[in-house]
C-alpha cells in the first residue's frame, strides 16, 4: 500500500472511531444514565422539574429509571420484568462504561500517531506553526490539542 493509501486509510479510521464515539454517546449515553440535567430543558431531553431522574441508588452507577420507566410503559412490562431488566442493565452498565473507555482510548492513540506522522512531514517552522493551529479553539470554542505527541 501506498504512503497516501495508509494515510487515507488511517484518517477514515480515525474518523470511523471518532463518529463511533460520538454515536454511543449520543444514542446510548442518554438511555444508560438518564436524562440530561434541567438546565437543556424539557425541549432537548433535560428534565422539566427539576434534576435528571434517576432511581435509588445501589453499588456503582444509579439505576438508569427513566430507561425503566419508558421500556415499562411502551412495552407494558410487569413488576417481575421490569426487576430482570433493572438487572440486565446493571450487568451491563460496566461492560459499556469501559468499551466508552477502551474507544475513548483507542481514539487518542490513533490521533497521537496521526499528528506525529504529521509532524513528521513538516519543516521545524511548519511543526511550531502546527502545534499552533492544534491550540486555536474551533467552532464551539473548543481547541484540537490535546493529547500530545
Amino acid at each position: 500500500m501506498t504512503r497516501i493509501g495508509m494515510q487515507i486509510w488511517l484518517a477514515a479510521f480515525v474518523a470511523l472511531v471518532f463518529v463511533a464515539g460520538v454515536a454511543t454517546g449520543v444514542l446510548i449515553g442518554p438511555r444508560l444514565f438518564g436524562a440530561p440535567g434541567p438546565e437543556l430543558g424539557p425541549a432537548f431531553g433535560g428534565a422539566p422539574g427539576g434534576g435528571p431522574e434517576f432511581g435509588p441508588p445501589g453499588p456503582g452507577p444509579m439505576m438508569p429509571a427513566p430507561l425503566v420507566r419508558r421500556l415499562a410503559t411502551d412495552l407494558g412490562l410487569d413488576a417481575a420484568q421490569q426487576e430482570k431488566l433493572e438487572a440486565v442493565l446493571a450487568r451491563r452498565r460496566e461492560r459499556l462504561l469501559t468499551f466508552n473507555r477502551e474507544a475513548r482510548d483507542r481514539f487518542e492513540t490513533e490521533q497521537r500517531e496521526l499528528r506525529r506522522e504529521i509532524a513528521g512531514i513538516l519543516s521545524p517552522e511548519q511543526q511550531r506553526r502546527f502545534e499552533e493551529w492544534l491550540e486555536r479553539p474551533r467552532r464551539g470554542g473548543r481547541r484540537l490539542a490535546p493529547p500530545r505527541f
